[in-house]
């Protein structure tokens, strides 16, 4: 659950009073808002994992307006690549706790 989860989080309870926040916003397009020590916006160490897929070539889109079915294509090949490096980055983290 994201802090800024609308419905139950305060946080995202006071952005959407505010305006900033409302029905149509997408919190997984939100970047994460780290929560520190005992709450507050102190850091506390942890471990944190990054990884980048293959790069996919767009340069056939370039100029053209896609249709949907190719746009869900897209966004397939685009998920697989998350999802094959959310794989890679659990074995890396899971060798490191194993430390």
């Amino acid at each position: 659950m994201s802090l800024l989860d609308k419905d139950h989080q305060p946080l995202g309870r006071i952005l959407t009073r505010l305006g900033i926040l409302n029905e149509d916003t997408r919190t997984d397009f939100l970047p994460p808002l780290p929560i520190g020590t005992l709450g507050t916006a102190f850091p506390k160490p942890q471990h944190c994992y990054l990884g980048f897929g293959e790069p996919i070539d767009l340069s056939e889109c370039k100029g053209k307006r896609l249709q949907k079915k190719r746009l869900y294509a897209i966004r397939e090949q685009v998920a697989g690549q998350i999802e094959q490096q959310l794989k890679e980055l659990f074995v890396q983290a899971r060798a490191k706790q194993a430390e």
